[in-house]
């Protein structure tokens, strides 16, 4: 017997219901990313796949699993935001930005190494990005 996947929606309001701290939702929510979506450099394309479809195909680059946390963030009343910039000069990076209470705090899908040298340029997709939903 088939049983039906569960929701991004729904899989955030079970993981936010066993973290009390936001910070701790936060750091849950991008470890289950983490460790369900498989890391797929999709350099030199523009086309970032929709939340929905990155969950489906398992796969995704940093901007496509950003969009997944924003959605998962969002899903459960976060303020979240997709940003992109720059890191070790020149390299193009998304990651994930929260204000809450005065305070910013930054995901990164990827693993947080990045933390140090990244160059914030913007909020929102990049100007060339654009989502494709199948």
């Amino acid at each position: 017997m088939m049983t039906e996947e569960k929701t991004l929606y729904e899989i955030a309001k079970e993981i936010r219901a066993k973290c009390p701290p936001d910070t701790m939702f936060f750091e849950q929510v991008q470890i289950y990313v983490q460790t369900r979506i498989k890391y797929e450099d999709r350099k030199g394309t523009w086309e970032v796949r929709a939340p929905e479809l990155t969950w489906k195909l398992k796969t995704g680059d940093c901007s496509e699993m950003s969009l997944l946390i924003v959605e998962m963030l969002k899903s459960q009343g976060y303020p979240a935001e997709y940003i992109w910039g720059t890191y070790d000069g020149d390299v193009l990076h998304a990651r994930v930005q929260v204000i809450l209470k005065g305070k910013t705090y930054f995901i990164d899908a990827l693993d947080g190494r990045l933390k140090n040298n990244f160059n914030r340029m913007g909020r929102g997709l990049h100007p060339q990005e654009r989502i494709v939903y199948q």
